[in-house]
């Protein structure tokens, strides 16, 4: 795999179940990931976002752009 240039990697294994393997590989798709590996560095940075994003209840609200869908996360 090649690294992101200027940028150090460092290896980690960790088994998962066959669900969160599916789960991965659907999101590869949906990030345009070339590996898992880059679908857990983008999962990660979304997390910590969402993260920082949420207030003192730890809760956020997701919602498309018409804000017709609506719902409520408690992370």
């Amino acid at each position: 795999m090649k690294q992101p240039e200027g940028e150090e990697m460092t290896v980690t294994s960790f088994v998962v179940d066959e669900k969160t393997d599916e789960l991965l590989e659907t999101l590869k798709v949906t990030f345009s990931a070339k590996s898992k590996a880059e679908v857990i560095r983008k999962s990660l940075r979304l997390a910590q976002l969402v993260a920082k994003k949420a207030g003192d209840d730890h809760e956020i609200i997701l919602s498309d752009k018409s804000e017709t869908y609506k719902t409520y996360v408690t992370l």
